[in-house]
């Protein structure tokens, strides 16, 4: 009977040392990473103050998206404005935007602050604003 008992003690250490039981000689391992030297760039617009105390993003202007508009689109459309009734300064905007696509811009004007229909010379156009 003795010479079957020493195999299960150590089958018995075997299982315990496996399990994460630690020996009197086990000692805690660190391991050296290695830390960026540079952050990484940023791609976030950067703030400038005018002489009037006011932060404007000189990096990111307004840039106005004007596009014809599906019909699906122009149906579900909660603002839709009349070409005739914009400010002669917004029509200016809005041709300009519509000829190129998109129009870039220093200032957002609450007319453009929204998405927009606007019904120009017998077609629909969708008007998008947006800004980094």
């Amino acid at each position: 009977m003795r010479r079957y008992a020493l195999p299960f003690v150590v089958f018995g250490l075997l299982v315990a040392g496996c399990t994460g039981v630690p020996s009197a000689d086990d000692s805690p391992q660190t391991t050296a990473t290695e830390s960026p030297t540079e952050s990484p760039a940023t791609t976030s617009p950067t703030p400038t103050t005018d002489d009037r105390s006011t932060t404007a993003y000189t990096d990111c202007p307004y840039l106005l998206h004007v596009e014809v508009a599906d019909e699906h689109r122009a149906a579900e459309a909660d603002r839709t404005l009349a070409y005739e009734n914009l400010s002669a300064d917004r029509r200016a905007e809005f041709d300009r935007a519509r000829e190129n696509g998109t129009l870039s811009m220093e200032s957002l004007p609450d007319t453009w602050s929204a998405p927009r229909i606007v019904e120009y010379d017998g077609e629909t156009y969708e008007t998008v604003a947006a800004t980094c």
